[in-house]
């Protein structure tokens, strides 16, 4: 018997192209422009028709806050918290550079670091792709290395959003708060909540509202403009307003 091979779905792209110029990446679409600084290789303008989606983002975060196994010094695993801490991380680009791909996309590119001040050559190195078509679909992939340092209390990126994204809904692990330490307290399922009601103030404040087990995040405005995220595998976030 001949043998079975799967079809290849050709996906067609809505064409974007970008202008390098005066400091920034800017890739323009249909109805859409998104810009990324050429100083800090970070997102700091996402428009759809009259509506900006993004304040900033993809800022990189190896550090997460604070709870009560790690609240104070000596604390289980304190020193690597405070080691990659904002005040205590030094944040370098490397290098970002844009193309134009075949399939209309642009692909952007970019290479960055954190060193630690605390731990000398302790560093995170972040290799970082987007393809972004014009449409305002980007298919996005970072890629972590550490340096220096065998583990770090998280890795990922930071997206920050005008207030007015306050709907959120994700299909993944809820209603409540979870963790991959206790994951299985929680259901898998499509939940609904505010960016307020996930927040909640512990005291001292701590690590809180953090959603995991999540394979889709919508998070909506009152009118239903929407950013959604979605991953290959499941994936850990927190929503809140500061």
């Amino acid at each position: 018997l001949p043998s079975a091979l799967p079809l290849t779905r050709r996906v067609r792209h809505v064409s974007a192209s970008f202008d390098d110029s005066h400091g920034m990446i800017t890739v323009n679409g249909k109805n859409f422009r998104m810009m990324i600084s050429k100083s800090t290789g970070c997102i700091v303008s996402m428009q759809k028709g009259q509506r900006e989606y993004v304040i900033s983002a993809l800022s990189e975060c190896a550090v997460r806050g604070l709870t009560g196994a790690n609240a104070q010094p000596g604390w289980g695993e304190y020193d690597k918290w405070e080691a990659f801490a904002q005040e205590n991380c030094a944040r370098r680009l490397i290098s970002i550079n844009a193309s134009a791909l075949s399939d209309g996309r642009v692909l952007v590119e970019r290479v960055t670091r954190l060193d630690s001040r605390l731990i000398p050559g302790a560093s995170v190195n972040v290799l970082t792709r987007m393809w972004v078509a014009g449409d305002g679909n980007i298919t996005l992939n970072a890629h972590f290395t550490l340096s220096g340092i065998d583990s770090v209390e998280r890795l990922g990126l930071t997206w920050t959003l005008p207030n007015e994204f306050e709907q959120v809904e994700w299909f993944g692990r809820g209603p409540g708060e979870s963790y991959p330490d206790r994951v299985e307290s929680a259901r898998l399922g499509v939940y609904q909540s505010t960016v307020t009601e996930m927040h909640f103030p512990f005291t001292p404040p701590a690590e809180n509202g953090g959603r995991d087990d999540v394979r889709r995040a919508v998070f909506e405005t009152e009118d239903g403009a929407k950013i959604i995220m979605r991953a290959q595998t499941p994936f850990h976030f927190d929503a809140r307003h500061y």
